[in-house]
C-alpha cells in the first residue's frame, strides 16, 4: 500500500513539473509573439513618410548651424594680406 502511494506522489510532481514546465513555454511564446508585434507597429509607423522628411529637415538645419559656425571661425583664422 505505500508503495502504490509514493508511486502516485511521484506521478503527481512528475505531472505538475511537465505542466509547470509547458505553461513556462506557452507563457514565453506568447509574450515573444506580443513583442514582436508591438515592433512591428513601431517599425511600420517610424517609417512613414511624413516621419522621414521632418527628421530629414531637423538634420539639415543642425547640419547648416554646424556649417555656418565653421565658416565663421575658419575665416575669422585666415591671415589678411598685409
Amino acid at each position: 500500500m505505500n508503495e502504490t502511494i509514493v508511486r502516485m506522489l511521484l506521478a503527481t510532481a512528475a505531472g505538475l513539473t511537465v505542466g509547470w514546465v509547458c505553461c513556462e513555454n506557452v507563457y514565453r511564446r506568447k509574450n515573444a509573439q506580443a513583442m514582436a508585434a508591438l515592433l512591428r507597429r513601431q517599425t511600420t509607423s517610424a517609417s512613414s513618410p511624413n516621419t522621414t522628411q521632418r527628421q530629414l529637415r531637423q538634420i539639415r538645419s543642425v547640419v547648416n548651424d554646424i556649417h555656418k559656425r565653421i565658416m565663421a571661425v575658419t575665416k575669422g583664422l585666415k591671415k589678411p594680406a598685409a
